[in-house]
């Protein structure tokens, strides 16, 4: 069997692309690292400085986890929430090799939607479904 110049050049392209992704190594994910560590740190400090009470600027943002208040919950579908974290740490990875792109996507959803509704579900249907959804903000 032959191979063409076309086959050969495919095939080198497809080594070259291959080293390329393997050349930045740990050293690049470090660094990336670092930067979504100090571009976090830059937001919670520009956050802290606006709203201090002479800064001038009227910012109110009560959100977690700067400035929420921490009121944790434990209700019937706790475990739940714990098995649904642990099952998707287990075989997430796995599934996500084995799918073709949609259906890695499409599991990858219904695994985010399962999980809220799971964390949603410990405060009970009132506080945690219907009086979320209710509310002037919504």
């Amino acid at each position: 069997m032959t191979t063409s110049p076309t086959d050969t050049r495919v095939s080198d392209r497809a080594a070259e692309a291959g080293a390329a992704s393997t050349r930045g190594g740990a050293g690049s994910d470090l660094l990336t690292a670092s930067f979504a560590v100090a571009l976090v740190t830059a937001a919670a400090l520009v956050g802290v400085y606006l709203n201090q009470l002479d800064s001038g600027v009227v910012l109110w943002a009560p959100a977690a986890p700067l400035y929420g208040h921490w009121d944790p919950q434990i209700g019937a579908s706790s475990a739940l929430a714990v098995l649904l974290a642990i099952l998707v740490v287990a075989v997430g990875p796995a599934l996500a090799a084995r799918l073709r792109w949609p259906f890695a996507l499409a599991a990858a959803y219904a695994g985010a939607v399962a999980w809220t509704l799971s964390l949603a579900a410990i405060d009970g249907w009132d506080r945690g479904f219907v009086g979320r959804l209710t509310t002037k903000f919504e």
